[in-house]
């Protein structure tokens, strides 16, 4: 193999690490996306849920009779 070809596959398996690292990061970076999603959607649901059902538990007690 002469120096050109050498430097030309070099530089292509740098090329495919480099979008490996980027593909990965990507991969990373979707996970962490969509924790911070379920986790904001958890909290909302724990923070609201028991005021809703306390509304719910009131108006039910005021017109029970």
């Amino acid at each position: 193999m002469d120096q050109e070809s050498v430097s030309a596959a070099a530089m292509l398996w740098r090329a495919l690490l480099t979008t490996a690292k980027l593909a990965g990061l990507m991969y990373v970076v979707m996970w962490a996306v969509w924790a911070l999603v379920a986790a904001l959607v958890a909290v909302t649901v724990i923070v609201t849920m028991p005021a809703v059902l306390m509304i719910r538990g009131l108006r039910w007690w005021r017109n029970r009779g």
